[in-house]
């Protein structure tokens, strides 16, 4: 484990902040701050030979990767005690496993024998499965339900229509009559209380049979639901409470299928994430010109005209430095501000990006 002193000192954080830029999802972004470099060489060898699979995928092989998607790690554990998910954390669930297939897909695309710790890890993504297909069949957006989404559903929302239309006929009736027409405020129908109303003269309501729902701020206009289609009102709302608890069926059946799948949703997710770090390191390594960089356990050092990656690229000045081989002491001198500091942390914030898998600007 490396002093955090050290990776203060030689500003490893800012390296990370610029590498999680390159990040699409947030769940990456948050994991890539949280980076500390390999101490085994297998694993710094590991990580910089998937940086350059991606690196290679990305810009010769021009393949496009897509790795938007949200944070269902919440989702995922609700889901996994029972609870029932809104539509919103459906959808998000259905977009990770929607991305998940993409990114396989052009992943595996590529020529045999070719980033073969790319495709290692598509082991990991799960897609024999049509669940996104179905969410996105049964939810249109994060506030409906398709009619589609079950029979039963489509039935009631084709009784609440049937309904409304009626209702609206009979209060037509009221509006347009020149019976009531001098007792109404305005010859418009409206809702007050989830129940249909008209809008009736205060001076005149008790010429209008039925129950009042509400008044006006001025007390002026009284909303009165006629006792014609009191009946009428009653079944909307009871045809619309059945709409929600079949609504509610649908949700809970949605997040049982999606529990069903529990383990292999969160490795795939768990992949997602390691996936586009992987591909934030190989963006920001192209943007810098990095190098990979060969790694030895022998305490050798030979840095070709590297550049320290937080200076301004216009400014730098490229340092060469060897030491370990032929050398084991370096003895640095020049004037203050001649770059002296700068030359040494060079050593240690390359070193560090090489642990991290990242290539180095040499």
């Amino acid at each position: 484990m490396i002093n955090e002193s050290t990776l203060n000192i030689l500003e490893y954080n800012e390296i990370l902040k610029l590498v999680s830029g390159f990040a699409f999802s947030r769940p990456s972004k948050e994991t890539i701050l949280k980076i500390t470099p390999y101490t085994n060489i297998n694993e710094v060898i590991n990580s910089l030979n998937l940086t350059a699979d991606a690196d290679k995928l990305l810009y010769e092989m021009a393949v496009n990767i897509s790795l938007a998607f949200d944070d269902v790690s919440e989702s995922l554990e609700l889901v996994h005690k029972g609870i029932t998910l809104n539509p919103e954390q459906l959808l998000k669930v259905a977009r990770v496993l929607k991305v998940a297939k993409v990114a396989k897909k052009n992943i595996l695309s590529t020529p045999d024998g070719e980033i073969k710790l790319l495709k290692e890890m598509c082991n990991h993504i799960f897609v024999a499965t049509d669940i996104d297909e179905k969410i996105e069949s049964c939810i249109l957006s994060e506030t409906e339900i398709s009619s589609n989404a079950s029979a039963k559903l489509y039935q009631i929302r084709q009784d609440i229509a049937n309904i409304n239309r009626k209702i609206r006929e009979k209060l037509q009736d009221y509006i347009s009559s020149s019976q009531y027409v001098s007792y109404l405020q305005d010859n418009i129908v409206t809702i007050r209380s989830g129940r249909y109303v008209i809008p009736v003269k205060s001076a005149y309501k008790g010429m209008v049979k039925g129950l009042i729902h509400d008044q006006s701020a001025t007390g002026s206009t009284t909303f009165i639901e006629p006792i014609a289609i009191v009946e009428l009102n009653n079944e909307l709302r009871t045809c619309q409470m059945e709409e929600q608890v079949e609504i509610e069926k649908i949700l809970r059946m949605l997040s049982q299928t999606i529990d069903a799948s529990y383990y292999e949703i969160q490795e795939t997710y768990t992949t997602l994430i390691d996936l586009d770090i992987i591909f934030a390191k190989a963006q920001y390594s192209r943007s810098i010109k990095g190098i990979y960089p060969d790694i030895n356990e022998d305490g050798f050092i030979d840095i070709i005209e590297g550049r320290h990656p937080l200076i301004d690229k216009s400014r730098v000045v490229p340092v060469s430095i060897s030491l370990g081989e032929k050398y084991n002491t370096l003895l640095i001198s020049g004037p203050n501000t001649g770059g002296k500091t700068v030359s040494i942390k060079l050593v240690g914030i390359l070193s560090l990006m090489a642990m991290s898998g990242l290539f180095i600007p040499a």
